[in-house]
């Protein structure tokens, strides 16, 4: 037989179907077709073609609390993040709020029903006046975040480098 090679010992059943004497009908073809292609895909599969896993999620050691390590484990269950449409809706909600009080329970409210990326963290907390708002929202959203390894660009918001250092002083105790 011809073509690509298939795993008979890890899937006998699929190599047995495969030595079966084709009947010249249209039906038998179509069935040959779809049995060639999912012993391919097992063979695939049990090489790891498709076992690829998500880096930005799996292979880091930032999961200290329980309560990071718990929304960190829904994210990688959902893996949700804010699609552009839903991020500027939230931005103009948060953007409509008159003062820092009322664009802060907008903002974390936001945040508390969604993960986010550290730029979209960021983009919001701009949003705020002063940089004691924008601190408060940054560390609030932190549990949020599904890449905190980029959690620098958070710090472009600041004016202050004072700002700055209280959120990474943050960020090494959490």
């Amino acid at each position: 037989m011809t073509g690509p090679t298939y795993c008979p010992k890890k899937f006998p059943a699929s190599a047995k179907l495969l030595e079966r004497p084709a009947v010249k009908t249209a039906n038998s073809q179509v069935m040959k077709t779809k049995i060639l292609l999912l012993a391919l895909l097992f063979s695939f599969a049990a090489t790891g073609a498709f076992a690829q896993r998500d880096r930005s999620y799996n292979n880091r050691n930032d999961s200290r609390t329980e309560y990071g390590a718990r929304i960190r484990k829904e994210a990688r269950k959902y893996n949700h993040v804010m699609s552009a449409k839903e991020f500027r809706q939230a931005m103009k909600v948060v953007g409509d709020a008159g003062f820092d009080q009322d664009k802060m329970k907008a903002a974390r409210f936001i945040a508390s029903h969604n993960y986010m990326t550290a730029s979209q963290i960021g983009t919001m907390a701009s949003l705020f006046s002063f940089d004691d708002a924008k601190l408060a929202f940054s560390k609030y959203a932190y549990a949020r975040c599904v890449d905190p390894q980029n959690y620098h660009l958070v710090t472009r918001v600041f004016s202050f480098s004072s700002t700055k250092e209280r959120l990474f002083d943050y960020l090494a105790r959490v």
